[in-house]
């Protein structure tokens, strides 16, 4: 009896590491498609009313234009790098200037980049 009940043990353990698991692996790759997804959807001028706002390349450069609102977030016209650092946020470096960082939530859908400063929305762009 003890025998059994050692192995019906086992298996329930196995099962719930292998479920874990399994959840885990699930969840980065949903979280590394929206994230290939929102780094090829980035790519590109963005405006709003017309006016260019900012400009990311695949290779993570970004160039902030004057009409940015620039006061909100720190940031001075000019080029910075950004990354993702998370599959919906990325976090944009400047080193000229005041060497600022500072992260954006970004939505992208249907040539419109949204973009979300601490949690609010913060700017509706479109390519």
């Amino acid at each position: 009896m003890k025998k059994s009940l050692k192995n019906v043990i086992i298996i329930m353990v196995s099962v719930i590491l292998i479920l874990i698991l399994g959840g885990f692996s699930a969840i980065s790759i949903s979280k590394s498609v929206k994230q290939q997804k929102n780094e090829s959807d980035i790519v590109g001028v963005w405006k709003n009313d017309g006016v260019e706002m900012i400009s990311f390349d695949a290779e993570g450069k970004v160039i902030i234009s004057r009409a940015f609102p620039l006061e909100k977030t720190g940031l001075i016209e000019g080029e910075a790098q950004y990354v993702f650092s998370e599959p919906d946020v990325i976090r944009v470096d400047q080193e000229i200037g005041n060497n600022l960082s500072i992260e954006f939530g970004v939505d992208t859908e249907d040539n419109c980049l949204i973009l979300y400063l601490c949690g609010e929305e913060f700017l509706v762009l479109y390519k």
